[in-house]
């Protein structure tokens, strides 16, 4: 029963948390972004912006995905992503205080219930997004910690019906790895921070578990990233390869000085379990940014020259074709011009955003708005350099008289697609 109102718990506590990233998402994620490209100029600001928006948006995850839009859209470059990374990792370390100190040390379910009923009514009731927004904030605030008041109440009496002497002996790796596990499952580190500082508020476990849990959630939440980049640019990898490296340091290192920061961070708090679990939460992973700031440029080359770029293969009839055989090669070439012109067309046609059947169904024009004209036009050029390559190695002037034609024609529609875009749009 007791287990069925802390899981109870748990789900409110992650639905608050996606509710709270995306009402503050809506109320000012535009800003967001642009204080992003426009505040990490240098691994300093990097890391001070990473830090801010992870703060003010409570989740180091959504930075993550905000990064890697902005590199695998080539608005940032990787090496500027890196400070925002380290940042977050510091960033996130907030949540925790936050659960801390309002979470145990204030009975702010008195508040979080009024809160809730507020926002629910204004959210409901007044029809202005902006408005609307920062009801669903509250919303979301009060659910943060109702979630929280349950999970505390019911390890509470979990914790008389469960043996502690069972659980102990095991290797503090194990501990590690459970906390990495749990938060690659619900794919939050805030809830497994959450959850271990309501399992140690309720002794359930010790002091040295709460730590490797913590530091196993940090590895954890790595998942995000590599999630995020499935299917994207070898930048969108290398962030995440960055994000893991970074993660898997600071891990290993603490978990070298496990014993004398844990002793000095308890002993900070003056022996209260749940402030030292958030101090040390915060200086294990400072101190993960001070040690891996002098390896910012090799954690930049080795992502490059771990995952490579893709190569664009553009032709179809001529990859790797034998030069040697001018008959078959001329053969090929004509399919590949023929192949050339029939891409060129459906260029013009995206460009001026027509079709036959966009005269029988206006709606059809919706469809072209996908296009990418940009990168459909370097794709031309792309497969155009390898037709004039070998249509000169065999000399066959008829291709690249009508070829050259045609590439300018491409260059010429290009030039002026913005001008339709603008006029369409």
């Amino acid at each position: 029963m007791y287990l069925l109102d802390f899981i109870g718990g748990l789900g409110i506590f992650l639905f608050a948390m996606s509710l709270l990233e995306n009402s503050i998402k809506n109320l000012g994620l535009k800003k967001l972004k642009e204080l992003i490209k426009k505040y990490t100029s240098n691994i300093f600001s990097s890391i001070l912006v990473g830090f801010i928006v992870t703060a003010i948006i409570q989740s180091s995850s959504a930075t993550t995905i905000i990064v890697l839009a902005l590199v695998g859209a080539g608005i940032m470059p990787l090496r500027n992503s890196i400070g925002i990374i380290f940042g977050a990792n510091i960033g996130t370390t907030v949540t925790a205080w936050l659960v801390t100190l309002l979470g145990f040390k204030v009975k702010i379910a008195i508040f979080a219930n009024p809160l809730v009923a507020i926002g629910a009514l204004g959210y409901l009731l007044i029809e202005n997004k902006k408005y609307r927004n920062i009801f669903l904030f509250m919303v979301a605030f009060g659910l943060v910690f109702i979630g929280l008041e349950i999970m505390k109440d019911s390890m509470k009496e979990i914790s008389h019906s469960i043996d502690l002497s069972q659980y102990q002996g095991y290797n503090i790796l194990w501990y590690v790895l459970l906390g990495a596990i749990i938060t690659i499952i619900i794919q939050s580190s805030s809830a497994t921070t959450a959850i271990t500082l309501t399992a140690i508020a309720s002794s359930i476990i010790s002091y040295n578990v709460a730590l490797a849990l913590v530091i196993g959630a940090n590895i954890g939440t790595t998942i995000t990233a590599w999630l995020g980049s499935i299917g994207g640019s070898s930048d969108k990898k290398r962030v995440a390869y960055i994000h893991t490296i970074f993660n898997l340091t600071t891990g290993v290192l603490v978990l070298m000085i496990l014993k004398p920061l844990g002793e000095w961070t308890l002993k900070l708090s003056e022996n209260d379990y749940l402030i030292a679990i958030s101090l040390f939460h915060t200086i294990f992973n400072v101190l993960g940014v001070i040690v891996m700031l002098p390896f910012v440029g090799w954690l930049e080359k080795s992502s490059k020259k771990l995952i490579k770029d893709k190569k664009i293969v553009v032709t179809k009839y001529i990859t790797d074709i034998d030069t040697s055989l001018p008959e078959i090669v001329n053969e090929a070439l004509q399919k590949e011009l023929r192949r050339f012109i029939k891409e060129s067309l459906k260029f013009y046609l995206h460009t001026f955003k027509i079709s036959t059947k966009s005269f029988k169904d206006k709606k059809y024009l919706k469809l072209f708005i996908d296009y990418d004209i940009e990168s459909e036009y370097k794709k031309l050029k792309l497969l155009s350099s390898e037709i004039e390559r070998v249509a000169l190695e065999v000399g066959n002037d008829s291709v690249l008289k009508t070829l050259y034609q045609i590439t300018l024609s491409n260059k010429q529609i290009k030039d002026i697609s913005h001008n339709i875009d603008e006029f369409l749009f």
